[in-house]
């Protein structure tokens, strides 16, 4: 093999320099749209099949793994129940990896509500109660709100904001797990605080 002559090293230099910044320019380019939160929501809402409709009445997590609360939160103020993100936060053993589903339950029932956990067809989901909290993606909380009668499911997403999905696509992010609320007609209110100290 013959070594390359000046020229030759030239022209490979700036083949490779060309090529950092080539590359240099996507990610400056990635980093700049996707730093945009409407172009991020958008493209997340896209990603599952669905449409962004902005975030009005939706509580945006503010931490990593508290999808679980915020949800809970949405379903909280649907029913009156006057409690901060903070609170629920703090009462349902959040974890970095989040909160579980039982944890909301329980939660929900300490404030009157009556909660059920299931795995529901998609058939059977279509007639369920609402709101109600999905576990979606294998790791994230959302509310579902509504259901037209020509399948579109409108949800909030605590990390994106409200969507609109088409019912056939929900089988795909979601395997059925649901928790489903009802307002408990004589509820009395006890803060977990009082059930430590033995005051029920």
């Amino acid at each position: 093999m013959k070594p390359m002559g000046i020229g030759q090293r030239k022209l490979v230099a700036v083949v490779r320099l060309a090529g950092v910044l080539l590359s240099l320019g996507v990610v400056l380019v990635a980093g700049s749209i996707f730093s945009r939160p409407d172009v991020y929501k958008k493209f997340s809402a896209w990603r599952v099949g669905g449409e962004y409709l902005g975030s009005e009445g939706v509580v945006l997590q503010d931490k990593r793994n508290n999808c679980g609360p915020a949800a809970l939160k949405m379903v909280f103020d649907h029913y009156g129940i006057s409690m901060t993100l903070a609170e629920i936060e703090k009462n349902v053993e959040l974890t970095a990896k989040g909160s579980s589903m039982l944890a909301l339950k329980e939660m929900a029932e300490l404030h009157g509500l009556k909660a059920e956990g299931w795995r529901y067809t998609l058939e059977d989901f279509l007639k369920t109660q609402l709101p109600a909290i999905v576990f979606v993606h294998s790791d994230h909380f959302v509310v579902v709100d509504s259901i037209t009668e020509g399948g579109e499911i409108f949800m909030r997403d605590p990390a994106v904001g409200r969507v609109k999905v088409d019912a056939k696509r929900l089988p795909t992010i979601w395997n059925g797990e649901t928790l489903v609320f009802e307002k408990q007609k004589s509820a009395r209110f006890v803060r977990p605080a009082d059930l430590w100290r033995g005051k029920q």
